[in-house]
């Protein structure tokens, strides 16, 4: 398990409180630590924590994922008051965290949606691809065992024919040039983010509704929502669903910022995020 923990406040106050990142997938925690900096440069009073998705033997579904990260995140908290923010599918993930967090006796501040992909995953251009492929006979079983039979070779690569290959693709940080590179070279991580990419698709149905209800109920009023503009990830008509949503209940405005989805691999749109997130707590 691979996690970011800053915990500067030496108070004894209990009142302190700790920023919870849930990654989107492939759920490294490495991708967000320019993001988790920018926050923290402004605001050292807070606690910050990251916990990677679980990736091992066997495929982890969303449900476990959401477990997973639930157990680890009541195992690592510093305090009992949280500020949870997801990123992609982990804006749905955290949607339920929220209540399992709350269930034991956690105080969730606010809960910001980065990006968030949480209903109609299928007609989203990027997702329109994925179902397409979803759909082949055979390649939900094949496709991760290629993805991981293609991380195995390159794990024997050196990691100097590897890296220079992976710094031209990606064009990000270092922090993110690593991570792809832990990505890429472990059979496990490979798998699990194109396993689950599949479980996606199955949750986040098209038309289904903005799930679970006691969340919007409990948490909407302090819900922020932030959209990437041109995001492959959600389509047009499942943003406006969403805005209509939150703002029924209570929510803020949801803001577009000129950021790519994938934003906490470039330092310019993690810093634009972070202030997005510092100008609402």
């Amino acid at each position: 398990m691979e996690f970011i923990e800053r915990i500067d406040n030496n108070s004894d106050d209990s009142n302190h409180t700790c920023l919870v990142m849930v990654p989107g997938n492939p759920g490294l925690a490495g991708f967000y630590r320019p993001f988790m900096e920018s926050l923290a440069k402004e605001r050292p009073d807070l606690d910050y924590l990251c916990i990677s998705h679980a990736a091992g033997k066997k495929i982890f579904q969303l449900d476990e994922e959401i477990d997973y990260l639930s157990e680890r995140i009541l195992r690592k908290l510093p305090t009992k008051n949280v500020v949870l923010c997801g990123h992609s599918i982990g804006s749905y993930m955290a949607i339920r965290i929220a209540l399992k967090l709350a269930d034991r006796g956690v105080h969730v501040r606010n809960t910001f949606l980065l990006m968030p992909t949480i209903t109609d995953l299928a007609l989203s251009n990027a997702g329109t691809k994925l179902s397409a492929v979803s759909k082949v006979p055979g390649m939900q079983a094949v496709l991760p065992a290629v993805f991981s039979g293609f991380a195995s070779f390159l794990a024997v690569l050196p990691a100097s024919t590897v890296y220079p290959i992976i710094r031209w693709v990606v064009q990000g940080t270092d922090s993110a040039v690593n991570t792809v590179y832990q990505l890429v070279t472990s059979p496990y991580a490979a798998r699990q983010a194109i396993g689950m990419a599949w479980d996606e698709l199955d949750k986040l149905v098209t038309n289904s509704e903005l799930q679970p209800e006691r969340f919007w109920t409990e948490f909407g009023s302090s819900v922020h929502v932030l959209f990437a503009d041109n995001d492959k990830w959600v389509n047009p008509s499942t943003e406006a669903k969403v805005v209509k949503h939150v703002l029924s209940m209570g929510a803020s405005e949801p803001v577009h910022e000129s950021v790519s989805h994938s934003f906490c691999i470039n330092e310019k749109d993690s810093a634009t995020v972070a202030r997005f997130i510092l100008d609402r707590l």
